[in-house]
């Protein structure tokens, strides 16, 4: 898609500001667990829903050939989702031997995904199928984020309690999908990456009120 310089120039801006946001989308919820040793509010099933809606994207975007701009963030928030998910087995005493065999080998298949889909080693078959997986990909993203979403607002909803649930993360996280709904539009123009981000803006938006509600309720600090 040609753009003008304007728009263009537009658009880096605004993937600068989210990929910065990246960097540290997670700090946030990362620091309020270890400060309190604890993951109250903070819901399992959410966050690794939300690793696997992140590896996806990712490997989604370079497999489309997508500007690096659209979609950088995501090598960070993959490292700091698979972090935190660590802390929450760790003080949750769920922590195993198994949890650490996934933890090593999950890096390693995201590099052989990538390796895949960049065409290294494919056979004619691989190469063939290759669209139709890519395509496959980009579907499943949004049924994850929901279903993430989705837990994380049970969890809260249940409680009536934010816990240690970081505000910080949750509207980064809010403002990086309303922010790459106008880059996608704009520079990809894919529907399917663009029905996720919509989707996952609204409910991150969601997840914020929440948090500001039983916050205020419990007169519990905002991280």
């Amino acid at each position: 898609m040609t753009l003008s310089s304007g728009v263009e120039i537009f658009c880096n801006i605004l993937s600068t500001s989210v990929i910065i946001g990246g960097l540290s989308l997670k700090i946030p919820q990362i620091i309020s667990v270890v400060k309190a040793s604890s993951t109250r509010g903070l819901s399992l099933s959410g966050v690794i829903l939300e690793e696997c809606a992140y590896s996806i994207m990712l490997t989604y975007h370079f497999a489309s050939g997508y500007p690096l701009m659209t979609y950088l963030e995501y090598t960070v928030c993959v490292l700091q989702d698979l972090m935190l998910i660590m802390l929450i087995l760790h003080y949750n005493d769920q922590f195993s031997l198994n949890s650490i065999i996934w933890f090593v080998v999950y890096p390693f298949d995201k590099e052989f995904i990538f390796l895949y889909n960049s065409g290294t080693g494919q056979s004619g078959f691989q190469a063939r199928n290759n669209a139709t997986l890519v395509m496959v990909r980009g579907n499943l993203v949004t049924p994850l984020s929901v279903f993430s979403k989705a837990a994380q607002i049970k969890t809260l909803w249940e409680k009536k309690d934010s816990g240690h649930v970081s505000l910080t993360t949750y509207s980064l996280a809010a403002y990086g999908c309303i922010a790459r709904v106008v880059t996608t539009a704009l520079q990809t123009a894919d529907v399917a990456v663009l029905i996720n981000y919509i989707t996952s803006g609204s409910l991150n938006l969601v997840i914020v009120a929440l948090i500001i509600v039983y916050s205020q309720n419990k007169k519990h600090k905002l991280y």
